[in-house]
């Protein structure tokens, strides 16, 4: 017999019969069957399906704790975390995988402090900003002057060519120089005498020597 034949209401219950069966044995399986039947249901379904279970999802299972960088503009989850300090940064780096390369904003810290690569970055070398950051922090007290130049990269820095002990004579020298300048040639010890002071002759340090006796 054709099934054309049938009526509406008999397909409605048909449907609703085999829908309880399911979800009967739905009651039974265990997690890893029912996981199971999502998934193939969900990968069957059309768009319109699945935008309807999204929007039965959020109203079911509110939304919390989401990532900022997938919900706003890349421009806006930048601006906010660039008022992050580099302590903060490194932090949120332990949150998610994507914060762990944001070049642009270290670079923009390693920048105001004349900090800058010798290099240029490839397009797939990601997190070069923030470890010469971290490099140059570490080292940033106990590096000389000519091993800071070469980890920083500073930028117009003229080399003198003389090692560093000859920069440290050639700084006492001038040193000793700029003190004999502001004396300005005042010779005003050679008026002393060979007592001590200019008021003071003998007579008076043998009178002192009485006194003490």
């Amino acid at each position: 017999m054709c099934l054309c034949w049938y009526p509406f209401s008999i397909f409605y219950q048909l449907f609703e019969e085999r829908v309880n069966l399911v979800l009967h044995w739905f009651d039974l399986w265990t997690d890893r069957q029912r996981k199971h039947l999502l998934h193939s249901l969900l990968t069957r379904g059309t768009k319109s399906q699945l935008k309807y279970c999204r929007d039965l999802l959020i109203e079911t299972v509110p939304v919390t704790k989401v990532d900022l960088t997938s919900v706003l503009p890349r421009f806006l989850s930048l601006y906010v975390m660039s008022f992050l300090s580099p302590r903060d940064l490194c932090k949120a780096a332990q949150v998610s995988w994507h914060w762990r390369v944001l070049d642009c904003l270290w670079a923009g810290r390693c920048i105001r402090r004349g900090w800058f690569l010798p290099y240029t970055p490839g397009d797939k070398e990601f997190g070069a900003w923030k470890t010469h950051y971290v490099s140059c922090l570490s080292t940033l007290d106990w590096l000389t002057p000519r091993e800071a130049a070469e980890m920083y990269g500073t930028l117009n820095q003229q080399s003198t060519g003389m090692t560093e002990e000859e920069e440290e004579r050639r700084r006492e020298k001038r040193i000793r120089q700029q003190i004999r300048e502001k004396l300005g040639g005042e010779h005003w010890w050679l008026g002393l005498s060979p007592w001590g002071l200019a008021s003071c002759g003998p007579t008076t340090c043998a009178r002192h020597c009485r006194v003490l006796v």
